[in-house]
């Protein structure tokens, strides 16, 4: 974790501390991984049943030998493979036909089918905490030739609900189809929101962050 230290004038410091009750937004991941055998197969995974603040997901896909196709060696295992030292997904290893569903609304109107769609979205959402910036050009500076060399991270974002919404706990599940003729895992990671609130004076947890 990240956290700021800052030194107050005195003066500054009094009018802070006249209301020492704070309350901080800080964000954690939650980690899962899943299995995909056999060459071209459909896939649905329930990533989780209980999520609130939800604000992204990050899927790592790579590939796997568990003796169900060619006898190459896992990713994780081969010498020959960058992933995990170069490369954030096994290279040329992807989805298709893929959606993401919260609490059973499709965040795509239609399944992402190629990498071209893949890195738009990644584009859209690496860089901005996972706010729709579709209208702008500040999303990520990762080019086409990057993605498809050195990351294929497959980013959905989780943002795209009423704010009244967001407290609310989601179900959120993935489904689609492996493009690829080997084994493949999916890492998946879950980025959400939590609140702490403190008494800064006292030093005394007020409110304990929410349980997940």
């Amino acid at each position: 974790m990240e956290v700021e230290l800052l030194t107050l004038e005195s003066s500054v410091e009094t009018a802070y501390m006249a209301n020492p009750v704070r309350s901080f937004t800080y964000q954690e991941h939650y980690f899962s991984k899943h299995l995909i055998t056999g060459a071209n197969k459909d896939f649905s995974f329930q990533i989780h049943n209980n999520l609130v603040r939800g604000r992204k997901l990050v899927i790592l896909p790579y590939y796997e030998n568990l003796g169900t196709g060619p006898t190459s060696l896992s990713d994780v295992l081969s010498p020959f493979s960058s992933f995990a030292s170069s490369t954030l997904s096994g290279v040329h290893c992807g989805l298709t036909d893929f959606n993401c569903f919260v609490s059973g609304l499709q965040v795509y109107p239609q399944n992402l089918k190629t990498k071209k769609q893949f890195y738009d979205e990644f584009d859209r959402h690496t860089l901005n905490n996972g706010v729709d910036i579709a209208d702008s050009n500040s999303g990520s500076a990762i080019t086409w030739k990057d993605y498809l060399t050195q990351y294929g991270a497959i980013v959905v974002d989780l943002t795209k609900h009423m704010k009244s919404q967001d407290d609310l706990s989601k179900s959120i599940l993935i489904s689609g189809k492996s493009a690829n003729l080997r084994d493949v895992s999916l890492l998946c990671y879950l980025y959400y929101d939590k609140y702490l609130t403190i008494d800064c004076d006292a030093g005394n947890v007020v409110r304990e962050p929410g349980t997940f």
